[in-house]
């Protein structure tokens, strides 16, 4: 299962993970991965109907909280909008 703790169970039956190579909690991502990764979740969005409110992230490990190091706002700006 991709997803641990609370509401785990409903995400790993309806949603899709992501993973990316590399430590968030101690560097950010390469700009190659961050391309790449709006790339994907774009495609997912216009095949699966999935609306930009619909995507969540979740960057680190957790043990520290969110990573610092990944740009949440730039990330989410990038999403395509409902049509």
């Amino acid at each position: 299962n991709y997803v641990q703790g609370e509401g785990a169970e409903w995400f790993n039956s309806n949603a899709i993970g992501v993973c990316l190579v590399g430590d968030a909690d101690r560097k950010d991502f390469t700009e190659a991965q961050r391309r790449e990764l709006v790339w994907l979740v774009q495609q997912l969005q216009t095949k699966f109907g999935i609306p930009s409110d619909a995507v969540f992230v979740e960057v680190g490990s957790g043990a520290n909280g969110p990573s610092r190091h990944f740009p949440y706002a730039w990330f989410r700006g990038q999403l395509l909008s409902p049509q």
